[in-house]
């Protein structure tokens, strides 16, 4: 009567093993929750006045939320560039959005902020982006 529980018990150990198996090898890989735009022209470094945007980060997220990053550092003694537009054109040169990026005015010389800014848009097929100077207005 043991040796029947053993060997059903071992026969069960086997089964489930070779579940696992089979799921190892046969599963799917896992979808991203990100896709990043990489671009040349979308993450490349660029001046601004006397603002050096470097960094560039552009990520879709799997709901199609877009997120842009980017460093900005200040080249001069004075900032008077508290927003940028943040222009995202097709392959065309059209405009797909506008998006505002806020530096701040306390930027010195040689100082470095991070701007983010967000939008439900799918920037995914996004060619290049250009700066320039934007207000809240």
């Amino acid at each position: 009567m043991k040796k029947k529980y053993i060997i059903i018990i071992i026969i069960l150990l086997s089964l489930l093993i070779l579940f696992f198996i089979y799921n190892s090898i046969n599963s799917k890989p896992k979808q991203k929750n990100i896709e990043l735009n990489n671009n040349v022209n979308v993450i490349k470094d660029q001046t601004l006045e006397n603002l050096n945007i470097t960094n560039v980060s552009l990520t879709i997220s799997k709901n199609k939320t877009s997120t842009f990053s980017a460093d900005v550092t200040n080249n001069l003694d004075s900032n008077d560039i508290e927003y940028i537009n943040i222009i995202f054109k097709d392959k065309n040169g059209n405009i797909i959005t506008t998006l505002l990026g806020y530096v701040g005015l306390e930027l010195k010389k040689g100082d470095m902020t991070k701007i983010y800014t967000e939008t439900n848009i799918d920037l995914r097929n996004v060619d290049s982006v250009e700066y320039e100077r934007g207000s809240i207005e």
